[in-house]
């Protein structure tokens, strides 16, 4: 039996997660000493294992989080077999001076904001209260000669006041500051409260990065394909060695950890790096690096991945495109499926009666009428899927296989694939691998040269290891790689999938290196061994002479490198130009009569229009519209009863006068941006409209909006970057 609780699907636990629309973000805990609070926990207590005494009482103790919150405490009770209860109580969490900062959930070099804070005194005294915030180096007070900024406030019996401090941020990472608060010169009340509080500090656009990846010999500058430009600005290198070719994938990898959107087909790619690696964990982050087992990150990543999977299934069984969709999506059921599979093979927490319904899917998919000859990539890719689930179809494989002479290349391998896994013919195998004359590829919306060299590669590693074909093979998708990687999730994944087998299979152990890396006149020793497979190290950029040379020593062994340079050139760069599409972005204030104003004169409180203007040039697939925040306003969220959104901003929202209509299939409110996503857009005009709100004081830049088709990377859009000023509340 196991229990388990949905509450961290809702509300992250992760204190490197943890941001102000956390409940138990803003509180306080029960203490009168100055200990700072850091504790912020939604959930308190959660054990599934009390047991009553005798008479049916049981015990249970915690400390109570830093939180200053009403906590409700629910009780299921099991007795003998069929016999259950349950009881509900409360408690809460308080003291007699509370201090409650008010940030924004992020912001970026070079804003300028009002740091906020509410003191609360819940006592019947009066008296003066000292407010401090102690900034670190990720930000200034502008005039201050230190990061240590106080100031006094008045506060009334059972009242609350506000403290600001002027804030310029200076640099990028997590900023941490504590909050301090105490009632001064004051005999019978020493009340006193502190609190840490974490955001996140980025740029407005984005550092330039370079990946090259190489095979480097004795004596090697690992820096003479880098951009001058971007050696000449101020960053970071960071530097991978390793006596293994899988150490080519690792910014494929890179690239799909970190991928920031959440369909089926790119959470299940997001998934493969973990499960792909699982015995050559070397280009996996810390802390699974030069592990030899599963770490507790890589299995809350894994379980992570399979829960959200399942989230997107249908009453069907199959798997819908986007998350809150009643629709499957065969292709993309089939491909989680796979990935599924894979997690499966390798003893993952993947529930088995959810698995075994969209396996079911799948094969009354491929029965429906004509399926196999119309679709031939769900078709080859659902038996890949079912054959690696362990329920191959073999009448399928024939049925297929008589059809090989209008199966691409791609889909010959993916049914090579299916055969091997299930044991099939071996000769059908090879007819489908060796044989010429394979039709033409098709367009596909998920598709490229990249995916299908890397499944013929997969393939031919399974048939034929030390075939010549394989070297050919390996050669052609590698040349594919642009900075490092294969520019889309399908073909980061597929060549992740292919080079890890083809290292496993063809390569073999690696021999024992050792050498040194020298830059800015730095040395930096390494070894690498079975226990330590990757040597990783970075350096901070210099512009002395030397600055352009990093040189590998070795002992005369080839060996792989990953440099990656990260820069902001002293010189910025010309703007990227958009292919295939334009995006405008326009803010306007609505008023309380729900009238546009123009967005110059804003305060805290007020609403804030955001309107984007979107041109299409051409058919669009899986287009995504991603519009960052500015740290001053937050989203607010029509369908929230706590956000009431009244009929003419509805109207506001709604309205696509002199616009074509948007075929939206799925939007995603993030506490720093905003997203839509279309599947399918024909060319035209559009207009996607959102409401915010004004939450902090402050000057702050709003990043350029981007519209972009996901697995055609090469069309895309950026906009303008703009200014927000905006004041702090009147008077309504």
């Amino acid at each position: 039996m196991a229990t388990e609780i949905s509450l961290p699907n809702l509300i992250p636990e992760d204190e490197d997660q943890l941001r102000f629309h956390n409940k138990g973000y803003l509180g306080g805990d029960g203490s009168a000493t100055e200990r700072v609070r850091r504790n912020f926990l939604a959930c308190a207590f959660w054990s599934a294992a009390v047991r009553s005494d005798q008479g049916g009482l049981a015990t249970v103790r915690f400390p109570a989080p830093d939180s200053l919150t009403r906590y409700r405490i629910v009780v299921v009770a099991h007795a003998d077999r069929h016999q259950f209860g349950v009881g509900q109580a409360a408690f809460e969490v308080s003291k007699p001076l509370v201090l409650s900062p008010a940030l924004p959930r992020f912001a970026n070099v070079t804003d300028t904001l009002l740091a906020r804070a509410v003191v609360q005194n819940q006592t019947s005294q009066s008296g003066e209260v000292l407010v401090s915030l102690e900034l670190d180096d990720k930000a200034r007070s502008p005039g201050a000669e230190t990061n240590l900024l106080a100031r006094r406030i008045a506060i009334t019996p059972q009242g609350a006041a506000t403290c600001e401090f002027p804030v310029q941020f200076t640099a990028a990472g997590r900023a941490s500051w504590v909050w301090k608060a105490r009632f001064v010169e004051s005999e019978t009340n020493s009340f006193t409260d502190a609190m840490a509080t974490a955001m996140e500090i980025g740029y407005v656009t984005p550092r330039l990065r370079q990946v090259i990846v190489d095979h480097a010999e004795n004596g090697a500058n690992l820096l003479q394909k880098a951009d001058p430009a971007l050696l000449d600005g101020t960053g970071q290198i960071t530097v991978q060695v390793a006596n293994t070719r899988l150490l080519e994938v690792a910014e494929s990898v890179n690239k799909l950890l970190h991928y920031p959107y959440g369909c089926v087909e790119q959470t299940s790619s997001s998934l493969l790096p973990w499960l792909a690696t699982a015995n050559s964990p070397i280009i996996l982050p810390p802390p699974a690096h030069d592990s030899g087992s599963a770490s507790p990150a890589t299995d809350r990543a894994i379980r992570s991945g399979i829960s959200r999977l399942f989230s997107m299934q249908t009453d069907s069984g199959g798997l819908a495109y986007w998350p809150g969709q009643s629709e499957p999506m065969p292709w993309a059921s089939a491909y989680g499926a796979l990935v599924l599979a894979i997690a499966r093979k390798q003893n993952a927490p993947v529930p088995e009666p959810d698995f075994q319904r969209l396996v079911s899917y799948l094969s009354q998919q491929l029965r429906e009428t004509n399926r196999v000859a119309l679709d031939a990539d769900f078709s080859c890719l659902t038996l890949y899927a079912l054959a690696m689930a362990g329920c191959p179809e073999p009448g399928y494989h024939e049925k297929c296989f008589n059809l090989r002479a209008s199966l691409s290349a791609e889909n010959r391998a993916l049914l090579a694939l299916a055969v091997q896994e299930s044991g099939g013919p071996e000769a059908m195998a090879s007819d489908l691998l060796t044989s010429g004359n394979a039709a033409s590829t098709p367009f596909q919306e998920f598709g490229g040269p990249a995916r299908e060299r890397a499944i013929q590669l997969l393939a031919w590693v399974r048939f034929q290891p030390r075939g010549s074909k394989i070297g050919t093979l390996v050669s052609d998708l590698l040349q594919e790689r642009i900075e490092g990687q294969w520019s889309t999730t399908q073909g980061n994944a597929w060549a992740l999938l292919a080079l890890t087998e083809y290292a496993r299979q063809v390569e073999g152990q690696p021999a024992p290196a050792q050498g040194e890396l020298r830059y800015g006149g730095v040395p930096v020793s390494f070894h690498l061994d079975d226990t330590h497979r990757v040597f990783v190290h970075s350096f901070t950029l210099s512009n002395s002479t030397d600055g352009a040379r990093l040189s590998l020593a070795s002992n005369n062994q080839t060996l792989f490198t990953t440099v990656t340079v990260e820069s902001r050139p002293a010189v910025p760069p010309p703007r990227r130009a958009g292919r295939g599409f334009t995006i405008h972005r326009e803010y306007q204030e609505l008023s309380d009569q729900d009238e546009f104003l123009a967005a110059g004169e804003l305060h805290v409180g007020d609403r804030v229009l955001v309107s984007l203007q979107i041109n299409v040039s051409d058919k669009a697939h899986y287009v995504v519209v991603d519009d960052p925040l500015p740290a001053v306003l937050e989203i607010v969220n029509p369908n929230f009863k706590t956000q009431q959104v009244s009929a003419g901003a509805r109207q506001a929202l709604a309205s696509q006068r002199d616009f074509d209509y948007w075929p939206g299939d799925f939007q995603e409110a993030r506490p720093d941006r905003m997203l839509f996503f279309a599947n399918a857009v024909e060319p035209g005009t559009y207009q996607l409209r959102y409401l915010a709100r004004v939450r902090v004081a402050g000057q702050v830049t709003a990043p350029p909006a981007k519209v972009e088709e996901m697995y055609h990377p090469d069309r895309f859009a950026l906009g303008e970057p703009g200014t927000i000023k905006a004041a702090g509340s009147v008077a309504r």
